[in-house]
């Protein structure tokens, strides 16, 4: 099957607040949702709604996929989507903590990278 990759936000946000769409559209094609994230050693993170961070010029970026999140039709769409959220939420932190050496995401971390 080809794969179907969306961001889970939705275009309005809430920033990083999963959406129970991806959980729908998930159950439906009865397929696992696979949390994506990257990281980069240097970055910038936008003034935008949603905080979106960029590589800098000739940083260190990496990429990686987490475990595939399970859902089932009987499971609740807004606790699948809590759960696909803590894994994404995971993967970046993890990501970060590897490439960046502290978390991008974040009022802190956010604050740090305009400075």
């Amino acid at each position: 099957m080809d794969r179907l990759l969306l961001t889970v936000d939705g275009p309005r946000g809430p920033a990083r607040v999963v959406k129970k769409g991806i959980v729908e559209i998930a159950v439906r094609l009865g397929e696992p949702v696979i949390p994506i994230s990257f990281s980069a050693s240097r970055v910038w993170v936008l003034r935008s709604w949603d905080g979106t961070v960029l590589a800098r010029p000739f940083a260190r970026v990496v990429a990686a996929a987490g475990p595939p999140v399970h859902v089932t039709p009987e499971e609740p769409r807004d606790v699948a989507a809590r759960r696909v959220g803590l894994a994404l939420d995971e993967l970046t932190r993890r990501l970060d903590l590897e490439v960046h050496g502290s978390p991008i995401w974040g009022a802190d971390a956010a604050e740090e990278e305009r400075a």
